[in-house]
């Protein structure tokens, strides 16, 4: 068969299945639109393409019927239906593992909250009967919770650790027969075809990891959207529609639709009744992409931008940032785990963002040689970083409860670059996934899920208990690195 054929202006892809595979797979050939009229980008495709599909091949030849047949009763002891399609194709075998993984986040969640309300009635219960032995109230509530949180504590940790072993088991043995990965992505395919138009961005502007991430974020949508394999190749009606649809897109996505490209995730949330993107969001991966062009032409390597001409989306009003009030902070730390849970970097996140009004970003940035003493006083030395701004670059001293809760003590022993232990995203950016998590956090377990109420509401906390402290505004400026705004009288930060 022949691989690679003309069907009017585009190549397409074709390869026969081989014999044996035919009954299972229920087809004859594979067939994949390359969606170019280049024979060179074609000619890349198809090879990429080829060795897809002899992996796929030496795959499905070495697939053992008893994985296949412990993924399904796997499966079926969790009372998670099989998909339609089998656990070998990746449309069933996504749709599998999505669904282990939302029962487990119900369980995971479920749990929680069962817990919460056991140990509540439990506490009841064992004050009122002992009663009568412990006479002092105090001691009797503290006996109770020591019944609790002791052997009986342990047993539903261990009861609960064996579920949460089945998921991640059923998780495992999905995964162990799930198909190889396909290989056409624009993002890998740019490399393969020497378009230097980001390289040359990268090199004249330097960026953060985190710019850099989100940048090529945005070009790879714009590519995935226009079906170009460079983005040389891009044009502007590529550009308008590019935008239209990024106005479709999804707040949050689930875990088996991250690996979707940008056409597919389109049409998978279409009509559905969902919280899409902010028009910040559309307007900052319109900035992004454009500025690859901006750079492109006064470097010389493209005559004009596809972005010549086209408007720029009007932002919409975006959500005003509160602050926590003081009866909302004591909930957040009377909230499990900050309440009584270890003293990680969850806790510690919270606890230095409310004592300092540092951002987030800069928090997940730290390494225990960040922490320094000079003259008696204790601070985070932010000098080295490249932050938000220039002057974001400052010394932040550390608040006295937090050194007599044992901050420095427990940052001496942390991994010496990664002083929170949070991992970085796809971007780079070692505060991405923190933000997701603390921010769900906040609004599904502490029950904040106001939309102004986010952990950057306590840098907003901070300058506010700072002016009631009666500090003066040049020095908690300068300790959160604030640049004074003034607006018919009025100070804003």
């Amino acid at each position: 068969m022949k691989k690679l054929t003309l069907r009017g202006k585009n190549y397409s892809y074709q390869r026969a299945v081989p014999t044996d595979l035919q009954e299972r797979l229920g087809k004859r050939k594979w067939s994949i639109a390359l969606k170019t009229d280049s024979l060179k980008i074609a000619t890349i495709a198809a090879q990429r393409w080829d060795s897809h599909f002899d992996e796929e091949i030496a795959r499905l030849r070495s697939i053992d019927r008893e994985d296949l047949m412990n993924a399904e009763v796997a499966l079926a002891s969790l009372g998670v239906a099989l998909p339609p399609k089998p656990l070998f194709t990746a449309d069933g075998n996504a749709e599998a593992r999505e669904e282990v993984e939302t029962a487990l986040e119900d369980f995971e969640a479920d749990t929680h909250d069962e817990r919460a309300e056991s140990r509540s009635e439990f506490l009841k219960m064992a004050r009122r009967g002992l009663a009568e032995i412990i006479p002092d109230q105090r001691a009797r509530k503290r006996k109770a919770r020591e019944l609790f949180d002791g052997p009986l504590k342990k047993m539903a940790d261990d009861e609960i650790s064996i579920q949460r072993n089945r998921y991640k088991t059923a998780l495992e043995q999905v995964s162990a027969v799930a198909p190889v990965e396909a290989p056409i992505d624009n993002k890998r395919l740019r490399a393969a075809l020497e378009s230097d138009l980001f390289d040359a961005w990268v090199q004249t502007r330097q960026p953060t990891e985190q710019t850099k991430g989100d940048t090529e974020l945005a070009t790879r949508q714009l590519l995935e959207f226009s079906g170009k394999y460079d983005l040389a190749q891009v044009a502007k009606e590529d550009v308008t529609g590019w935008v239209k649809a990024l106005y479709q897109l999804p707040k949050r996505l689930k875990r088996g639709d991250k690996d979707l490209v940008f056409p597919q995730i389109i049409k998978r949330y279409e009509g559905r009744d969902i919280v899409r993107v902010s028009s910040k969001t559309v307007q900052k991966r319109f900035n992004l992409a454009q500025a690859i062009y901006s750079n492109a032409v006064r470097s010389g390597l493209l005559e004009f931008s596809p972005f010549d001409g086209i408007r720029t989306p009007s932002t919409k009003p975006t959500v005003d940032r509160m602050s926590f009030s003081v009866p909302q902070i004591r909930r957040i730390f009377a909230t499990e785990p900050l309440a009584s849970g270890p003293r990680d970097g969850f806790f510690w996140c919270f606890a230095l963002a409310l004592s300092s009004g540092m951002r987030l970003g800069e928090i997940c940035l730290l390494k225990p040689s960040d922490i320094a003493t000079l003259n008696g006083i204790s601070f985070i030395d932010l000098t080295g970083y490249k932050l938000k701004t220039n002057s974001s670059r400052r010394r932040v001293p550390i608040h006295q409860d937090l050194i007599d809760a044992g901050f420095l003590s427990w940052a001496e022993k942390q991994p010496k670059d990664n002083l929170m232990g949070f991992k970085a995203d796809s971007k780079g950016s070692t505060s991405g996934l923190a933000s997701k998590k603390f921010n769900r956090w906040l609004s599904e377990t502490v029950g904040l899920d106001e939309r102004e109420l986010v952990f950057h509401s306590f840098r907003h906390t901070f300058k506010d208990l700072c002016r009631e402290a009666g500090i003066a505004s040049d020095v908690h400026d300068r300790l959160t690195e604030v640049v004074p705004v003034f607006r018919t009288g009025q100070r804003l930060i």
